[in-house]
Formats: C-alpha cells, structure tokens, sequence
C-alpha cells in the first residue's frame, strides 16, 4: 500500500491542481491510485460544502475494506461539463468503480462503500451520511439514452435521494427518482424504483417494502 501511494503523489498532484486554486491545490485534498483515470477535472468540479479542506478528504481508486473485490482495477471518474461532487467530510470511491457526473452529486459524511461501485448522475444524486454501500452497487439518476416520441424526448433525469445511515446491500441497483428515508436496508440484488419511507428492508425485483420499524448496526 506504501508503494502503491508513493508511485500515486505525480497523479494526485497533477488532479489537485486541476480541481482547486494552488493553496487548496497543495493541501491534496483529494488523492488517486497512479491508474485511476480522471476525465476532465476543472476547478470547482469538487467542492467542500463546510469549507473544511483536509488532505485526503477525498480518496479514489483504493481498496482498504476486507470485502473489496477490485484490486488493481481502474476506478474511472468522468466530469461533464456542469459535473460536481459535493463532500462532506471524507469519501472513498473504491478500485473498479465509475462514476459519471453531469449533474450534482452529493455525498454525505464518511461515505464510502465497496468496490465495483457505479454512479451516473446526470440531474442530481445525494447519498446520506453513514451509509454502508457493498460491492457491485448501481445507482442512477436517468437513462442513460433518449428515448424519443414523435420527435420529442420523453424520459428524463429524475433526483435520487438516499437518506442517512442506509445499508445498501451488494448487488443492487437503484433507479432515478428512488427515495430511501432513513435507518433502512436495501436487500442483495434488489431493483429499487420508488419512494420508500424509513426502517424498512427492502428485497425483490421490483423492490418493495418486506418490514418495517427497523434499523441496523454495522
């Protein structure tokens, strides 16, 4: 591991300028594996909401979990034009991983999740603090395509809000316009599309509510 961030300081210099004025720049508050691949940072593409700017706020590409399944595997951040990810304190996004972001992504404290993690977000995207997020998770905000009837586009991005202290199991994918509340678990492989109040599981394909009035603890 000290090698492998040894061989990642010319990156992660490189994409710190990219992102921030030089004073922030030389805080590297964001740090990437040497084979991440970073498409068209800018600066104001990453933002700290609180104003609080650490080194290593941000962390991409790593493998540190137990569980994580991609080590080595490139993680891909791509930045459209309007593209930002809000942190709010600290976030991982794991090796294997891509994440696209057209629109505003927010991320709540201590965000982190396993690998294989796959984010488009072309509208808007917030994930709660202290989520738990397993490996091989999709959340989307849109289509990814246009989808086109007598000549008008008919479908469109639709926000996606996970709220805070959700256990997101592996293998899930998580539809635009979903709203998890609070406290609750999404089951391994579930398809979520909907809205969906607190302490509840979540299972299936369609997903659907399986209990209630619960919660969950690492």
């Amino acid at each position: 591991m000290l090698i492998k961030k040894i061989l990642s300081i010319p990156k992660t210099l490189w994409l710190n300028l990219k992102l921030f004025d030089i004073k922030t720049a030389l805080k590297l508050p964001v740090f990437c594996t040497y084979n991440s691949q970073i498409l068209h940072p800018r600066k104001g593409s990453v933002l700290f909401p609180s104003g609080v700017v650490k080194h290593g706020s941000m962390r991409i590409g790593f493998s540190d979990g137990s569980f994580q399944k991609g080590r080595g595997i490139p993680t891909y951040v791509n930045f459209n034009e309007a593209g930002v990810i809000n942190v709010t304190d600290t976030a991982i996004i794991p090796a294997a991983s891509i994440v696209n972001v057209a629109g505003i992504l927010n991320l709540g404290s201590n965000f982190e999740s396993n690998s294989g993690l796959l984010i488009s977000c072309e509208k808007e995207i917030t994930i709660g603090g202290n989520t738990a997020i397993g490996w091989d998770v999709t959340i989307i905000d849109g289509d990814g395509h246009d989808i086109i009837s007598c000549k008008n586009k008919i479908n469109g991005a639709e926000e996606v809000i996970i709220g805070d202290h959700v256990w997101i199991c592996s293998r899930t994918t998580i539809l635009k316009g979903t709203i998890i509340s609070k406290d609750s678990v999404v089951g391994y492989g579930a398809i979520v599309s909907g809205s969906f109040g607190k302490e509840v599981i979540i299972g299936g394909i369609p997903g659907k509510v399986i209990k209630e009035n619960i919660t969950w603890r690492r």
